[in-house]
């Protein structure tokens, strides 16, 4: 059975991420989508369900988008990372989002993005083995 590449959905409006987000998709077989603002991620989750969301803030605001993701309940679980060197780290906690400051460790970032694509397949998994092993009626 073959089984489809996790999807990471990028929310990325700074061309200086370029080379970062070219570097996760060279080393990784995961299947990158890149929005650039607001509106367009909203438009992507609503054809796709990704296993991994990351938001970067530039001149999107990040935690307007991390809410409104946040209310869709078929988002509820999906993993996010955030980069950001502006958001003050009190809001990221109280939201409980994991974070990366600027500037990103490369090596950081991607044993980051795999562990965190690790446990939103594991918790995927679990769900759907709750989901059929529910007693008939």
């Amino acid at each position: 059975m073959h089984q489809q590449a996790p999807t990471i959905l990028i929310i990325d409006d700074n061309p200086e991420n370029d080379l970062l987000f070219h570097a996760l998709k060279e080393e990784t077989q995961y299947a990158i989508v890149i929005a650039t603002n607001g509106p367009e991620a909203l438009r992507i989750v609503d054809q796709i369900k990704p296993d991994l969301l990351i938001l970067s803030d530039a001149r999107i605001n990040s935690l307007e988008l991390y809410d409104s993701l946040r209310m869709q309940k078929r988002l509820e679980e999906v993993s996010v990372l955030m980069i950001t060197d502006t958001i003050p780290e009190g809001e990221l906690l109280r939201r409980g989002i994991l974070h990366i400051e600027k500037p990103v460790d490369l090596t950081n970032f991607l044993l980051t993005v795999e562990a965190l694509v690790t446990v939103s397949k594991m918790s995927g998994e679990r769900r759907n083995m709750s989901l059929h092993s529910r007693p008939r009626t």
